[in-house]
């Protein structure tokens, strides 16, 4: 387990004894930028169809832009479950290949927005980021994106083995194992 030093957020970049509340305290552009981005994955995830030759609907945009701008506004709120469930009802309604490399960035970009998305939750707004707290997350992003990545090719891979409910039964083995031994890293990172 990670010894990470936890100092108040409001520390590095306010004087706590100003006497403002923190919700009256200016934006940190740190925080800002961070959310910002975080709306930007969300969308190209959703625009990642198009080059497996679904284009996205204007419908599909104006959800994505609306419920991510909640997610960033309240990042800790239920707005940001929902933008990602809406993007991933995109990909299993669009007319895409069942298995395209624009599915692996799709995935790629919604875990990224998932982690800038919990780092904003950690702090106020008018608190830049810690980076400690910040490389920790990239670190179990990029743990849960190697792992989406491994389950996706294993299932590329069997898509034209015929059914069988013990090969079923194994790829749900192989996903769970993946899954448990992501679960399982988190705590020492």
């Amino acid at each position: 387990m990670s010894n990470v030093p936890v100092q108040s957020p409001l520390s590095a970049t306010n004087d706590p004894e100003d006497g403002r509340l923190v919700r009256d305290r200016p934006a940190a552009r740190q925080s800002v930028a961070l959310r910002g981005v975080a709306l930007a994955l969300l969308l190209l995830a959703a625009l990642a169809s198009w080059p497996a030759g679904e284009p996205p609907t204007l419908l599909l945009i104006a959800g994505v832009i609306g419920l991510g701008a909640l997610a960033v506004a309240r990042p800790a709120s239920s707005a940001s479950v929902f933008v990602f469930l809406l993007v991933m009802w995109w990909w299993a309604v669009a007319d895409v290949p069942l298995f395209h490399w624009a599915g692996v960035v799709a995935l790629v970009l919604l875990v990224g927005a998932h982690v800038l998305l919990t780092v904003a939750a950690l702090a106020p707004l008018s608190a830049p980021p810690q980076q400690d707290i910040v490389r920790l997350w990239l670190r179990r992003g990029a743990w849960m994106s190697a792992a989406g990545t491994l389950v996706l090719g294993a299932a590329w891979l069997l898509t034209d083995v015929p059914e069988s409910p013990i090969l079923g039964a194994a790829a749900l083995v192989v996903t769970l194992a993946v899954v448990l031994a992501v679960a399982l890293r988190f705590p020492s990172d």
